[in-house]
């Protein structure tokens, strides 16, 4: 099991204008030790726009209390600053975004690998 850093912060939900907290434990810090970050602080990763938690929860997902609505975010870091945690679209759960099974998902994700829409890190 290993060490993880906490992140939170405030979100306004596109949906009904609510504020909410959101707060998440991640392991794309460079050496987690259970350190809690919010935006407009110090954090201890590199420069990127980080969409994940860890290899566990693929997805940071903060869900409005006041209307249920599911959204993705991401934390936004420059200069070992948290600059923002922004959403960036309303969460589909991946085999039901294109009305797909899961095994139709990956089919199409092969194809646009093959045709070279996506490139794949070796």
């Amino acid at each position: 099991m290993g060490m993880f850093d906490y992140i939170y912060g405030n979100v306004k939900c596109p949906n009904c204008d609510n504020i909410f907290e959101f707060s998440e434990q991640v392991k794309w810090t460079n050496d987690p030790t259970l350190t809690s970050y919010k935006p407009g602080g110090y954090i201890d990763a590199d420069d990127g726009e980080y969409d994940y938690a860890t290899y566990v929860r693929p997805d940071l997902i903060g869900i409005c209390p006041k209307c249920n609505e599911k959204w993705r975010l991401k934390a936004v870091i420059k200069n070992q600053k948290f600059l923002d945690l922004a959403i960036i679209e309303k969460y589909v759960p991946i085999d039901c975004k294109y009305g797909d099974s899961f095994i139709e998902y990956l089919h199409r994700k092969q194809k646009d690998i093959d045709e070279g829409l996506i490139v794949k890190i070796k």
